[in-house]
């Protein structure tokens, strides 16, 4: 059962062994058992230090992430089941002779031990009363006697195991993650990192707690994330070691959440200050027309509008996010747009006239347009600018309807209606 001498046995092959002899996975059937939720962690934490099994205690609570009471009886389970044997030696480390189980009648022997004390176990805690469902019985069965009889006992319904409450609670857990929940989103990381059993760390008044975590829960998950992720992580760390490494560098998380705040300040700054010099450059216009116009014309006029700024979609997005501001670039694009209507109706003197002002204002630009083509689209563009931003000094400042191209203009002309 145990390996001699000449029947040498390495870590690889006994883990393979208890997987494939089905013995590892019946220890999860010892999970009620005093324990039995260690079990299966310190099994692995023995097996991968064949041949050489001689850790202490407190190194094997490391390795498998539970106390080192829960190390003790786990170790005392394993033994009685016959997966391994213990030879104590005082003033020493005790040394753990770990079962062959390539050995079949081995394998049969532990995993027979493994069942029969999961039945005891199942069998004490009903009768302490544990919830299960109703008693039911078979059904019947037709036979040749006059009537049905019951072919079993009564016996107890399916009882409601620790996979099972285990694997709703996950459901459950995963739900609330996608609500928003940030306690259970802790939980997530914790888990994701093997520190389930460490969930102390974050916790509000715990003793043993993280304080830069306990007192930023909103964001702990991100920091146990971004902490944990600084460098790479082996299967043998235990709990104590991860904990450790969290407690001493989650500052430096913290700096980086900190600063990563401070930056999206900043550009929130940026973009709303950007926002604000585009309006204000905005010649003054009317708004009151604004109201005349439907929500599909608004619309289009608002478009045409960030079409015509060119700028980042995150800029386009704080004007869209102030009233107040659309309603300023709407109104200046239709007076925009009458403006373009009056001077495709303008005669040729007056836009002669039109076009000299311009270039007094703007000398740079009378070597690109001397023709004074009135057909010229780059020359319109600038004639509509040079107009909207001279807009109180080209219209009569004594009649204020002229603000708005839907009015009379000073030499009488009606501006076409929208």
């Amino acid at each position: 059962m145990f390996p001699d001498a000449n029947r040498k046995l390495t870590a690889e092959q006994a883990l393979r062994a208890a997987i494939d002899s089905q013995v590892f996975a019946s220890l999860r059937d010892l999970e009620s058992l005093d324990g039995g939720r260690a079990v299966q962690a310190v099994y692995v934490a023995l097996l991968r230090r064949i041949p050489n099994v001689t850790p202490d205690r407190k190194r094997i609570a490391i390795d498998s992430g539970f106390s080192e009471s829960s190390v003790k009886r786990a170790i005392g389970l394993l033994e009685r089941c016959g997966l391994m044997r213990v030879e104590r030696k005082k003033g020493s480390s005790s040394l753990y002779v770990m079962a062959d189980l390539r050995d079949s009648e081995a394998a049969s022997a532990a995993l027979s031990e493994i069942r029969k004390r999961a039945r005891e176990s199942s069998t004490a805690t009903n009768t302490l009363g544990r919830a299960t469902t109703e008693p039911t019985l078979n059904g019947s069965r037709v036979t040749s006697e006059p009537t049905p009889r019951v072919t079993s006992e009564r016996r107890p319904g399916p009882l409601l195991t620790h996979k099972e409450t285990k694997k709703d609670q996950t459901k459950q857990q995963s739900a609330a993650c996608r609500k928003g929940d940030s306690r259970l989103e802790v939980q997530e990381a914790l888990k994701r990192w093997g520190l389930s059993s460490a969930s102390f760390v974050a916790k509000p008044g715990h003793p043993k707690s993280v304080p830069l975590l306990a007192s930023n829960v909103q964001s702990a998950a991100w920091l146990i994330d971004r902490t944990m992720s600084r460098t790479s992580w082996s299967e043998s760390a235990g709990v104590g070691a991860r904990v450790s490494y969290l407690r001493e560098h989650v500052a430096e998380a913290v700096a980086e959440l900190r600063a990563q705040s401070e930056r999206l300040r900043e550009r929130e700054l940026r973009l709303e200050k950007r926002a604000t010099e585009i309006v204000s450059g905005l010649p003054a216009c009317g708004e009151a027309t604004v109201a005349e116009l439907d929500e599909r014309e608004r619309n289009i006029l608002l478009e045409r509008a960030f079409k015509r700024l060119c700028e980042p979609k995150e800029v386009v997005g704080k004007l869209l996010d102030n009233s107040s501001f659309r309603r300023r670039l709407i109104a200046c694009e239709v007076v925009r747009e009458d403006l373009e209507q009056r001077l495709h109706t303008m005669p040729s003197a007056e836009f002669f006239d039109l076009c000299e002002r311009l270039f007094r204002a703007r000398p740079a630009l009378r070597r690109f347009y001397e023709g004074k083509d009135q057909q010229s689209t780059g020359l319109r563009l600038h004639l509509i600018s040079f107009m909207q931003e001279d807009l109180p000094s080209v219209e009569s400042e004594s009649n204020p309807t002229c603000l708005h191209p839907r009015a009379a203009d000073e030499r009488g002309a009606v501006a076409p209606t929208r």
